[in-house]
């Protein structure tokens, strides 16, 4: 059964009444209006709330395992320590949100928006997040670990020290965001593209980065060791500490780099690497 912004509320204010936890597993709030409602300590798991409008709620303490989101309005919603492990999140608006202390593991975000959005101290482990939109976001201490984010565009945001160890990130497109310190040890990122952004401290190390381009970004102290760059476009203006011992280089692309500085090739595989003088 179907049911309203009223049957809400008038939970919430039984829950308040008596002490308790606001128990709405399994409802169906599809395509409801509830935006503002303060949704703290209520129980979701199970809910329908695909297409609903939650902007500017207040969602904190809440379980939500296994909810349907898909296409929901977050826009502006504050959301602290939700279990959303399992839910579906796909196509879902995440415009100015704060995302923080929570569990999305195994969770789907394929084709999220997530624009102005902060997102902290939150587990997506195994999370999809492929063709996901990040743009002027803000994305820290966080445990992507083995998440599909292929095919997804981050522009002008911040994912400083975030563990993407194991990601997908095939046919990515980054620009002009920061990835210090950022673990990509393992993660697979054919054809990605990192155009302009900032790339320090970071552990590309057995990364598979075929076809993928580097145009325009800076490099610092990088680990490419074991790393397959193949066709790989090293479009920088300079290389600064960077390990390539043992990474596949053939066919890379040095044409544009300025300059080498403490660049490590040890059993690097350069065949037909251009230009040949490296």
């Amino acid at each position: 059964m179907l049911k309203t912004r009223a049957d809400v509320v008038k939970a919430l204010e039984y829950a308040k009444a008596q002490g308790i936890s606001a128990d709405l597993s399994g409802w169906n709030l599809a395509y409801r209006d509830l935006s503002g409602l303060h949704l703290d300590n209520v129980i979701l798991t199970g809910a329908n709330l695909r297409g609903a409008n939650l902007c500017g709620c207040t969602l904190k303490h809440i379980s939500a395992e296994g909810a349907d989101l898909e296409n929901a309005n977050l826009t502006g919603a504050f959301v602290s320590e939700v279990n959303l492990i399992h839910a579906n999140l796909k196509r879902a608006l995440l415009t100015e949100a704060s995302i923080s202390r929570s569990n999305l593991a195994h969770a789907s975000l394929y084709g999220a928006y997530l624009n102005k959005t902060i997102l902290y101290d939150t587990n997506l482990t195994g999370t999809d997040l492929s063709r996901l939109s990040i743009l002027e976001s803000s994305l820290m201490n966080i445990d992507l670990s083995g998440a599909n984010l292929s095919r997804s565009s981050i522009r002008k945001s911040n994912l400083e020290g975030v563990d993407l160890s194991g990601a997908n990130l095939s046919e990515s497109f980054i620009r002009k965001s920061n990835l210090e310190g950022v673990n990509l040890s393992g993660a697979i990122l054919l054809s990605g593209c990192f155009d302009s952004s900032k790339l320090i401290d970071i552990n590309f190390k057995n990364a598979y980065l075929k076809e993928a381009s580097f145009y325009n970004s800076q490099l610092n102290n990088i680990d490419l060791s074991g790393a397959c760059l193949f066709k790989a476009n090293l479009g920088v203006y300079a290389l600064n500490n960077i390990n390539f011992q043992g990474a596949d280089l053939s066919q890379a692309n040095f044409t544009r780099v300025s300059g080498f500085n403490q660049v490590q090739f040890k059993q690097a595989l350069l065949l037909g690497a251009a230009p040949s003088v490296i």
